[in-house]
């Protein structure tokens, strides 16, 4: 149970330890601290939870109690040594690098003249301590938000400005990793003991070389973060940002509305009716990011009757009306999906999809596959047992709500009666774990984990995510090619892995993708010029924002 519980905890921690920064940076050699004339600007944002823990990049369940923590805002404050930027590797505070042949052996160069908040230098000693702390910081956690964080065997600063990074065996998603805000974000040494392990420093202080800094001055209702005057990049439009506390969704909206707050930001705190409330309203701008957050899914229990048979997942997976899902219970805010992963995304580009909507045909194979209803009571029967399933999820918002009763009721038109149990995060995913479900309702991870993590997780060996492993368990070759594809450095093979999983997902509705989600913003068109919402998923990047 403490394994379940800890697996819960880091799963939680996924899909908001997945932002990365991916700002337009200009390099400055200049030592000193940059000054403004103008008067200055602020930009005032909320957050339904404090952050007490702390400001540092290697957020784990163990460090953060649990919770999300600053994880939203660390773009803001720290940066890697690559970003990502629509799906490809690019240089942040590494200006180039080079991975050996044999892909064990990456060498990074560093931008020169960067300057941490607290006026210290960036070094290779300082990245080499960041990435020797990553198994201590991180511990138990380590490699739950990529598995790179397990494979470094050791680490070199040749010289001030070039870090070796030395790995155990070679990984194609190393790089995308390393380009996670959390753990990979560099700190100052500040940051850490003399053993690696956090300096009290990081409660009440950042150490990173990003746009801004916290300014320490919590009151209990609010945090205050301010330039960082040694950055090196392009100066943002705001001199500063705050961000309340405000624990309801309802008065958040409330607080946008009174003034009080210039901008909701990201699908954890701007809900689907409020975009469309809003967006009606003349002062204020609702937007959706044009690159998916994440891809929603309907997971099976391929374990046991009755999803142990591809028959009923197709039967499932053609009965439901995506569509109009989306319009019904959506607003239209999001986009029905044939694909689990865009195609965009790394070795996703395939000539397969998943089953389209009809529900005659579902009711023909569940007819075929034996299942009738003999008695005329509208639940088809096989062997004397009702077709009759637990759909277990988190409980999240009304429109998640909405959505299970919208898809129970669609399989009840195919006969089978769904029974849907809202729960918290951490009693559903010990649901799963247990076994106790048939259907689930979960989404893949974000625009930094995908495809490489999403793909990790349908080993089950890795125990990570019960939805996703659930490819594996189907597969005839199981969880070897998954193993294949994480030491793997032929591309040719790479491809060859990913076109085989998805096409099988697919044909075998091993996951039924429904939606795709994009990240959303509301704002104060009187005080906020412009906000590019696009890349976005799981970050609030102030940089982003232009105001008047």
């Amino acid at each position: 149970m403490k394994r379940i519980i800890s697996i819960a905890l880091a799963l939680c921690l996924v899909f908001t330890l997945a932002a990365c920064g991916n700002n337009t940076q200009t390099n400055d050699d200049s030592n000193s601290p940059v000054e403004t004339s103008t008067e200055p600007k602020t930009v005032a944002l909320c957050e339904s939870w404090d952050f007490e823990s702390g400001f540092f990049t290697p957020l784990n369940p163990g460090n953060s109690a649990g919770g999300y923590g600053i994880s939203y805002y660390l773009v803001n404050m720290y940066e890697t040594l690559v970003n990502v930027e629509n799906g490809k590797i690019v240089p942040s505070l590494a200006k180039s690098w080079e991975v050996s042949a044999d892909g064990l052996t990456y060498t990074f160069h560093l931008q020169e003249g960067v300057k941490f908040s607290d006026g210290s230098d960036l070094t290779a000693e300082v990245v080499k301590l960041n990435f020797d702390a990553i198994p201590v910081v991180m511990g138990q956690y380590n490699g739950s938000y990529g598995i790179t964080g397990t494979l470094i065997d050791k680490t070199e600063a040749l010289d001030e400005h070039t870090f070796v990074l030395h790995l155990t065996r070679p990984y194609y998603g190393a790089l995308n990793d390393i380009a996670y805000i959390a753990p990979m974000g560099i700190m100052g040494s500040a940051a850490y003991n003399e053993d690696m392990s956090l300096s009290d420093a990081v409660k009440t202080a950042s150490f990173g070389t990003g746009p801004y800094m916290y300014a320490g001055d919590y009151d209990g209702k609010k945090y205050t973060f301010v330039r960082n005057p040694y950055y090196h990049g392009d100066v943002p439009d705001a001199d500063s940002f705050t961000v309340s506390v405000i624990t309801d969704g309802s008065a958040a909206e409330l607080a946008l509305r009174s003034g009080e707050i210039d901008m909701l930001w990201g699908s954890h705190i701007v809900s689907f009716d409020a975009m469309s409330e809003f967006g009606k309203e003349g002062n204020f701008e609702a937007k959706m990011d044009e690159y998916i957050e994440s891809v929603q899914y309907l997971a099976f229990n391929t374990t046991a009757a009755p999803f142990d048979d591809a028959v009923v997942r197709n039967a499932v997976a053609m009965a439901i009306d995506k569509e109009s899902l989306c319009e019904t219970v959506y607003n239209g805010l999001v986009s029905p999906t044939n694909r689990i992963l865009p195609t965009y995304y790394a070795y996703c580009d395939i000539d397969a999809e998943g089953k389209s909507y009809d529900l005659d045909e579902a009711k023909r194979l569940l007819e075929e596959a034996g299942y009738v209803d003999s008695d005329g009571d509208g639940v088809r029967e096989k062997d004397g047992q009702p077709l009759s399933v637990a759909l277990p999820y988190v409980a999240d918002n009304a429109s998640t709500d909405n959505a299970m009763l919208f898809i129970a009721d669609q399989l009840k038109a195919l006969g089978i009666t769904v029974n849907v149990s809202g729960m918290d995060m951490m009693t559903w995913f010990t649901t799963l774990m247990q076994g106790d479900w048939g259907l689930s309702f979960y989404h893949t991870y974000s625009p930094s984990y995908d495809p490489y993590t999403f793909m990790a997780n349908m080993d089950a060996d890795m125990q990570a995510d019960p939805c996703a492993w659930q490819v594996s368990l189907v597969l005839p070759d199981g969880n070897s090619i998954f193993k294949e594809l994480s030491t793997s450095t032929d591309e040719t093979r790479i491809q060859e892995i990913y076109t085989y999983v998805l096409s099988e997902i697919y044909e075998q509705s091993i996951m039924v993708p429904l939606y795709d989600k994009y990240p959303p913003a509301i704002y104060n068109t009187e005080r906020i010029a412009s906000v590019d919402v696009n890349d976005s998923a799981y970050s609030v990047n102030v940089s982003r924002i232009k105001l008047k």
